[in-house]
């Protein structure tokens, strides 16, 4: 029997890293590490949008909407 794969992500502002596992609990392998892009270097606040302006919220629904578009769109084509 094969060993199954497992995919995992770290998410960052702006990025994740993905990871694909394989082989046993006990001795893992790594077979791949990818970046994945989550943030459109034409628009500043997709880079850090939990960071701009601490501990306020962004609460304009509109561009929480946008921002997150523009955020999904860029990790659709990152991924494939």
């Amino acid at each position: 029997m094969s060993n199954p794969l497992t995919l995992g992500f770290r998410v960052k502002s702006g990025f994740a890293v993905a990871v694909v596992m394989s082989g046993p609990k006990s001795a893992p392998l790594a077979l791949a590490r990818r970046v994945v892009s989550l943030s459109d270097a034409a628009v500043k606040a997709t880079r850090q949008p939990y960071h701009n302006g601490f501990g306020t919220a962004q609460e304009d629904l509109d561009e929480i909407a946008r921002l997150t578009a523009i955020i999904k769109r860029c990790a659709g084509q990152s991924v494939k």
